[in-house]
């Protein structure tokens, strides 16, 4: 028996992603052992809306982080169509010259114009 492979002059499509509710993103770095003033960069979107807020946590408390958007078009084509794109990234600097030595909680939280709030990317970072 010979099976002949059908074909079709539909299109495929490929559904779409349900919208998420919440901001997403990540925080790239820092990561591991931090001291001084660290370089931190990563990336923030939304589906509903712009991010108007973006803050660096710092054992739940917002530290002063000097940030600003810079382009990330490489996740504007993963995610088209967000208000932040191109420029969906991140980056400042944070200083820990008067952290106490030791672990930490690093994390992110971001705050877009609906109003949503998600705290992500939480990981132990270690003050020299």
């Amino acid at each position: 028996m010979i099976l002949a492979a059908s074909c079709s002059s539909e299109p495929t499509r490929i559904p779409l992603p349900a919208p998420v509710s919440k901001p997403y993103g990540w925080l790239d770095r820092p990561t591991g052992t931090v001291q001084g003033k660290t370089r931190v960069f990563g990336w923030a979107l939304s589906d509903q809306g712009a991010i108007s807020r973006i803050e660096i946590l710092l054992d739940s408390k917002s530290v002063a982080a000097d940030l600003h958007r810079v382009f990330r078009g490489g996740l504007c084509a993963t995610y088209p169509g967000r208000a932040d794109c191109p420029n969906a990234g991140f980056q400042g600097q944070v200083d820990f010259a008067l952290v106490p030595k030791g672990a930490h909680r690093l994390a992110l939280r971001l705050t877009s114009t609906s109003g949503a709030v998600a705290e992500i990317a939480e990981r132990t970072v270690a003050v020299e």
